[in-house]
């Protein structure tokens, strides 16, 4: 369940008035939409306008069904039928819905595939988002400044909350890239996880190209709290083109064979394993 705050936050959005929510939700998210993708974009953004439940995985690839946009998915057998499962993917920007398309149908593939999962919530995935759109204003010296579009992040957690996915924080980072800031993951997707659910994860904070496969340090808070647990982590390569997006998943590996170092998970060492060699078949 979402917190409190996560739903005064939510509720917040509700007091504009529908028609230009869905208004400006449809010109943010619907470049590239045929006509009909439009209809049914709008009418899912109602839905949640109205605190109604919508179903990621199977709602919302509905959308772009028919628009000029191929996904292409590689290795889905990999994915474990049951289990806790974290899902662990590298930070692009493609597809429709302004790139938010490729989480939908990532969590589309992840449904389908397990079918061993008797209780729909748990078999349906949670993915992690960062709360609001964000832009990257370059700085003289060549510093970053990341700012959130106003009132993307209500209208982010009024959409989490329908979808049943949760908003972290966007991250702050240093010179080094590395983030520095609390972004307040909630405690229930470390429940849900452990309980046999499945998660959605980009740890990289913000949009790289896509031979960029490194994660920050602070990645491996998250992990340490599951060490301990019966939880397995799949990899997953996003390569993008121009009109297409391919999409690979590694074979699972438990969270107790990855290789620590001072007691901490080596985030380093399983992108190293799993996620780098991922890509098309020579």
């Amino acid at each position: 369940m979402p917190s409190s705050g996560e739903v005064r936050a939510a509720n917040l959005i509700r007091i504009v008035p529908h028609p230009l929510t869905v208004y400006i939700a449809d010109k943010f998210l619907g470049e590239g939409l045929t006509e009909e993708g439009h209809k049914k974009l709008k009418k899912l953004v109602k839905k949640m306008l109205k605190g109604e439940k919508v179903q990621a995985s199977r709602e919302f690839p509905q959308i772009y069904r028919d628009c000029e946009f191929e996904f292409n998915f590689e290795d889905r057998e990999n994915i474990p039928t049951s289990g806790a499962t974290l899902f662990v993917g590298n930070h692009t920007r493609s597809g429709p819905l302004f790139g938010m398309g490729q989480y939908f149908e990532t969590a589309r593939i992840v449904y389908e595939e397990r079918t061993d999962v008797g209780d729909d919530r748990l078999r349906e995935p949670v993915a992690i988002a960062q709360r609001g759109l964000t832009r990257v204003v370059k700085l003289p010296g060549g510093r970053k400044f990341m700012w959130t579009i106003p009132f993307t992040g209500q209208f982010y957690d009024m959409a989490v909350e329908a979808l049943n996915w949760v908003t972290v924080d966007p991250p702050r980072f240093d010179s080094s890239g590395q983030i520095v800031n609390r972004q307040r993951l909630p405690k229930r997707v470390a429940e849900d996880l452990i309980a046999g659910g499945a998660v959605l994860w980009f740890p990289q904070g913000k949009h790289e190209e896509p031979g960029n496969l490194a994660m920050p340090k602070k990645s491996e808070g998250f992990l340490i709290k599951l060490k301990d647990d019966d939880v397995k982590l799949v990899a997953m390569k996003f390569m993008p083109a121009k009109k297409s997006l391919s999409i690979f998943f590694s074979d699972a590996v438990h969270i107790q064979d990855i290789p620590q170092s001072e007691g901490q998970i080596d985030m380093a060492a399983f992108v190293a394993r799993y996620l780098e060699p991922l890509g098309p078949k020579s």
